[in-house]
């Protein structure tokens, strides 16, 4: 569309045809100009209309976020209802039970420490349904945990700190400050004596390994001789002397040979 065309001349003279060009140039224009005008009106109703549309995407967009976000944050995740057994809190460890229902888990009960399936989302009296969150990443609300450290099952709820107690039952790994990614894992003992029928199936925490070898390396630097427990120790002592009357010990340390007595 071209504004000022076409052009609209002045007849020099009383010429019919000349007039009749001018009149329809004339026309013409005005036309173009309608047109021009309704353009930008319907544009200036486009506009607004476009605005509204954009701003409804925005919405639409903005809605899609949060659940793309909650999709997200629930990938992996494993929820399960179950019955409880007894009286259940918010975020208690939970493990199955002979009856198929579940459990608080305490680290003392043999019965509970290989059968650690989830945290409780939450609470729950005792026959009631309780949701079990078995995997992905839990918010666990007042929780202080160390960013990339193991979390286990503690007999007050999920703690970083289980050596207060005799097993340690791995339940994943702090992914934040307040959040546990869930992965229950096998029991680790970490003193012995308590499980007894179960120890065998167990591996061991460096803290019990240490205190054997600890135990080792001290009695190796001993010097050497026969070997004595005195109280939570290993010794070497010469413990066979000769004490007169004509008595004498040979090998009175066991170092080269049995110790022998010999009497006059």
């Amino acid at each position: 569309m071209t504004f000022g065309a076409p052009s609209i001349t002045t007849p020099g003279r009383l010429d019919l045809r000349g007039v009749q060009a001018a009149v329809s140039n004339a026309r013409r224009r005005v036309e173009l100009l309608e047109a021009a005008v309704t353009l930008l009106q319907n544009t200036g109703v486009n506009a607004t209309a476009a605005t509204q549309t954009v701003a409804a995407l925005q919405g639409q967009v903005a809605g899609l976020a949060i659940a793309v976000t909650s999709l997200q944050a629930a990938v992996g995740q494993n929820v399960v209802t179950y019955t409880a057994d007894e009286v259940i809190a918010k975020y208690d460890p939970v493990f199955m039970s002979a009856s198929g229902h579940v459990r608080p888990v305490n680290p003392n009960d043999p019965n509970a420490i290989y059968g650690v399936i989830g945290v409780a989302t939450v609470a729950a009296a005792q026959n009631a349904s309780v949701t079990v969150q078995q995997s992905g990443v839990l918010q666990i609300s007042g929780a202080v945990f160390t960013h990339g450290n193991p979390v286990y099952a503690g007999i007050d709820g999920p703690t970083q700190r289980p050596d207060y107690t005799n097993v340690a039952i791995p339940l994943g790994v702090a992914v934040g400050t307040d959040s546990l990614g869930i992965a229950p894992g096998w029991p680790i003992l970490q003193y012995p004596g308590v499980y007894s029928s179960y120890e065998g199936f167990m591996p061991v925490g460096f803290s019990l390994v240490r205190e054997a070898l600890e135990l080792i390396h001290g009695l190796l630097n001993q010097p050497d001789g026969i070997v004595v427990k005195i109280g939570a120790n290993l010794v070497t002592r010469e413990i066979i002397t000769p004490s007169g009357g004509g008595v004498t010990v040979l090998h009175g340390d066991g170092v080269t040979g049995d110790p022998t007595i010999s009497v006059p």
